[in-house]
């Protein structure tokens, strides 16, 4: 099963509300992007078949958007009602 030209991909993340301070936020993702390449979680990463990327806050906010647009648009397009 599936649909010709489509991939889906999982992504998690940390979000926050806005208006949080820069300096937290910068904090948050220095100890976040440490953890995932630490010798322990690329591990079990890979066993999983996980990809971490590392991204910062800024590159995650752009992926977000886009990804909103993209199955906005797919939805209209293809005509999909939320119930």
């Amino acid at each position: 099963m599936g649909a010709p030209g489509f991939e889906g991909y999982l992504w998690m993340g940390i979000v926050a509300p806005a208006g949080i301070p820069k300096a937290a936020v910068d904090k948050v993702t220095a100890s976040v992007q440490r953890a995932v390449v630490g010798t322990d979680w690329i591990e079990r990463f890979d066993k999983e078949g996980i990809d971490p990327s590392g991204m910062g806050a800024e590159e995650f906010r752009a992926t977000i958007s886009r990804e909103v647009g993209f199955y906005r648009d797919l939805a209209k397009a293809s005509q999909i009602k939320a119930g």
